[in-house]
C-alpha cells in the first residue's frame, strides 16, 4: 500500500494505492471523506493532519511516495514537488503559512487605511491615488449646486429636512422630480437668501445666462402653470 499528494479535481488530497481487498476498502472508509475515483481508478483521502496520521494508525507499514523518490520512510509527509518534511514539523508549516496570510491581510488593509487618508495638499501621487479610490470627485464637488437663469433658480442638494422647509418657504418654489432639484422663481431676494442659507457650505453657482432679477415689487407671471418673467 503506498500513498502520495495529488491533486484532483483543483482540490489536494492524498492518493492511496493498493491491490484490491474488501477489508482494506472497509478499513479506508473509516477515514472521513475517502472516495474512489473512477477516472484515476483509485482511492483518495483529504490532505489533512488528521486524515494523514488516521491513514497511518490504521495501515502502519503503508509507504509515503513523492514525486522524486518511489519510497520514504512512513514518518514523513509529501508535498509533491517540494521538500518531504516531518509530521512534527507540517504544524509549524501550517502555522507559518497562517502568519504569512494574516500579514498580508493586515497589510492590504495598512494601504486601504493610507489611501482613505484625507490628503492636506493634492500633489500628483495623491490625485492619482484619489482618482482611482473615487476620492477625488467627492472631495471637490459641491454640497450645494445653484443653476440661475432669467426665469428661475434651480437648486441641487442633498435631501435634508431643514433644507426642504427652507425651500418650501419660497413663494412658488417646487421640486422637479424628473431632475431631482428644486426650482425657486428668480425675482425679489431670492438668490442671496438662497447664497447667504447655503453659505456655510460647498457652494457653486452657475450662471446660464446674464444675471437679470426681477424689482421688489414685480412678481413672476404664471402661463398654463408655468412660471415666466
Amino acid at each position: 500500500m503506498k500513498a502520495s499528494k495529488i491533486i484532483h479535481r483543483n482540490e489536494t488530497r492524498i492518493r492511496v494505492d493498493f491491490p484490491y481487498s474488501s477489508e482494506l476498502v472497509s478499513k479506508l472508509r473509516q477515514i472521513a471523506d475517502a472516495r474512489w475515483s473512477k477516472t484515476m481508478n483509485t482511492w483518495h483521502i483529504p490532505y489533512t493532519k488528521e486524515a494523514f496520521e488516521q491513514l497511518r494508525s490504521i495501515f502502519p507499514d503503508i509507504e509515503i511516495v513523492t514525486e522524486n523518490t518511489d519510497l520514504v520512510s512512513t514518518n514523513r509527509l509529501i508535498p509533491v514537488g517540494g521538500p518531504v518534511v516531518s509530521t512534527a514539523s507540517a504544524t509549524e508549516i501550517h502555522r507559518k503559512e497562517d502568519i504569512f496570510n494574516t500579514k498580508k491581510i493586515e497589510q492590504k488593509e495598512a494601504v486601504s487605511e493610507e489611501i482613505e487618508k484625507p490628503a492636506e495638499s493634492l500633489d500628483n501621487s495623491a490625485t492619482l491615488v484619489l482618482q482611482k479610490t473615487g476620492k477625488l470627485h467627492d472631495k471637490l464637488k459641491p454640497e450645494v449646486e445653484i443653476t440661475v437663469t432669467h426665469q428661475h433658480l434651480y437648486v441641487k442638494l442633498a435631501k435634508n429636512e431643514p433644507d426642504i422647509q427652507f425651500l418650501k418657504s419660497f413663494r412658488y418654489a417646487k421640486w422637479d422630480i424628473a431632475n431631482f432639484q428644486w426650482v425657486v422663481p428668480n425675482y425679489k431676494r431670492n438668490l442671496s437668501l438662497l447664497q447667504s442659507y447655503f453659505g456655510g457650505r460647498k457652494l457653486q453657482v452657475n450662471e446660464k445666462v446674464a444675471l437679470r432679477v426681477v424689482g421688489e415689487t414685480e412678481q413672476p407671471i404664471w402661463i398654463k402653470g408655468k412660471c415666466w418673467l
